[in-house]
């Protein structure tokens, strides 16, 4: 198919790289004005980017390890 498995590897590492520019731009009081992100919400959002960090490494670890879906 066009999704292959180098596709899902990429998208995972991406992921949390671009979640975090996403965070700091809608954290941003001079760009977001009024409607930036509030404090809970920052901290409930760079606590999920770190889960899925370390699911991705996981991930990675697990593979090395010859484990496969």
């Amino acid at each position: 198919g066009l999704y292959g498995v180098g596709h899902g590897l990429a998208n995972a590492v991406l992921l949390p790289v671009v979640l975090v520019f996403q965070v700091v731009i809608a954290a941003d009081r001079h760009i977001m004005g009024t409607n930036r992100n509030g404090r809970v919400w920052n901290v409930l959002t760079w606590a999920t980017i770190c889960v899925i960090t370390v699911l991705t490494v996981v991930m990675f670890v697990l593979q090395a390890m010859g484990y496969s879906a």
